[in-house]
């Protein structure tokens, strides 16, 4: 049964929302923000692996510079847990993108907080650098 926790997040990068896009979904680009090995394979029904396994997950939407949904678990969760979803939209602004991101059906308040703090802390301000160094 989905619990319903869910955070929903809302920023602008200065890139274009095709190079944020590829910046969630190719493998050398997540490992030079996370600093970890991860992957995620570029289609539909595809497998993901984020920070060296600990997240892992199945592509359920992909839509290069527009949409990309995923379901992503991580390796700590009950195996009674149902996976969490993760959607991003991409638009194009006047000096880059602005991206929406929800993640939903978070099992509980512990993994809500938790990922508010690794949205918030870790993945975004790491994937904004890594524009700040390219633009």
């Amino acid at each position: 049964m989905k619990k319903g926790y869910k955070i929903q997040l809302q920023f602008d990068l200065p890139a274009s929302p095709d190079d944020v896009f590829n910046a969630f979904t190719n493998s050398e680009l997540i490992q030079v923000w996370s600093k970890k090995e991860g992957f995620v394979e570029p289609r539909i029904g595809g497998k993901l692996s984020y920070f060296d396994g600990q997240i892992s997950g199945i592509v359920k939407e992909y839509d290069p510079g527009y949409y990309l949904g995923y379901t992503i678990r991580e390796t700590n969760w009950a195996d009674d847990w149902e996976d969490s979803m993760v959607e991003y939209s991409f638009t194009p602004k006047k000096n880059g993108s602005g991206i929406l991101i929800l993640h939903r059906d978070l099992p509980n308040e512990e993994a809500l907080e938790k990922w508010e703090v690794t949205w918030n802390g870790l993945m975004i301000p790491q994937v904004r650098s890594l524009f700040e160094l390219t633009y």
